[in-house]
């Protein structure tokens, strides 16, 4: 959210979705702009933004385009209050980046340090649809491999799914796919 945004979104009719968000029990998170990854200052002011629009306080957080320099950009996450991050990804192929599917806590190896942040890692992204260049139906099978394996393990299957891909032709052969994906888990 940048200056731009924040002028768009702070009127009465973005606060009402805000509060219908919130009031639905889901929560609001950061999506920092590209390159924040390294800027504390960035990071911050975005996020204050953030929580004057939705009067909440903003614990959770991705980064974009999953930029993300480990532990760096996970300590000014730290500074900055936020509790979660999502950014742990391939982009180019779904999985376990982090090899777990269940939130866990992260370690700081250069200061040598529990940080304040866990980690929920990303397991399934729809990009992903497109980099892994297997066709839909591989896509398919991997989706619902994964989410089995999230399920005999108890974990989280994050899934990112971007709202732009429900307004595009080429995403329409996938509505169908993302549908069955949302029931199944």
């Amino acid at each position: 959210i940048n200056q731009e945004n924040f002028k768009i979104l702070n009127n009465r009719n973005f606060k009402n979705v805000f509060g219908k968000v919130k009031n639905r029990g889901h929560k609001i998170a950061l999506h920092p702009d590209l390159g924040s990854y390294s800027n504390l200052k960035t990071i911050k002011k975005q996020k204050e933004m953030l929580e004057n629009l939705c009067s909440d306080e903003v614990i959770e957080t991705r980064q974009h385009f999953l930029q993300i320099k480990i532990p760096e950009t996970l300590v000014l996450l730290e500074d900055a209050g936020f509790k979660t991050d999502s950014s742990l990804y391939y982009t180019d192929y779904p999985g376990f980046r982090a090899g777990v599917c269940n939130e866990f806590p992260v370690f700081d190896f250069i200061s040598k340090r529990e940080l304040n942040i866990k980690e929920r890692p990303l397991i399934y992204m729809d990009a992903s649809i497109f980099y892994f260049k297997h066709g839909k139906e591989a896509c398919t099978q991997k989706a619902f491999q994964l989410a089995e394996t999230v399920k005999k393990y108890n974990g989280d299957f994050v899934l990112l799914w971007h709202n732009s891909s429900f307004n595009t032709i080429e995403w329409n052969q996938y509505q169908e796919f993302y549908l069955r994906l949302i029931d199944n888990l």
